[in-house]
């Protein structure tokens, strides 16, 4: 398994996985990325998504974005995660904090100072980005 960063070309495989990627039970998510998968990530000024794959297969991915944002009075490059999606059949693997471990480092190697977004653990929240995985003992 690899990690890279998500081509234009990867956007209809990385519909079909959105699509096979319940949010909760039940509910398929497939209209905010349709046609384009990179929709919801063109919103910030900076962005990437990132997709892990096997081969020419991608079985999960993983969208970051940075803009400057005013945290305690001072101008700071904030991190944003989001539209994580794994593959089913390689759920319960260590996927998603392998991607998400890929997306802080491209963000800590941006001098991102926080980031934000929702944690594997399910919980929402601002962090510095070296107490990051520490929070829900991730690593």
């Amino acid at each position: 398994m690899n990690i890279r960063e998500a081509t234009l070309g990867d956007n209809q495989k990385l519909q079909e996985l959105q699509a096979k990627c319940p949010q909760g039970k039940t509910l398929i998510v497939s209209i905010v990325n349709t046609p384009d998968f990179f929709a919801r990530a063109k919103a910030y000024e900076s962005y990437m998504v990132f997709v892990a794959h096997e081969e020419n297969r991608i079985i999960g991915s993983h969208a970051c974005a940075m803009r400057n944002a005013m945290v305690n009075g001072k101008l700071n490059k904030i991190g944003y995660s989001f539209q994580t999606f794994i593959s089913p059949d390689h759920r319960k693997k260590g996927l998603a904090k392998k991607l998400l471990q890929y997306m802080e480092d491209h963000l800590i190697q941006n001098t991102v100072k926080q980031h934000e977004g929702i944690h594997p653990c399910g919980y929402r929240h601002a962090s510095l980005c070296q107490d990051f995985s520490a929070e829900c003992d991730i690593r």
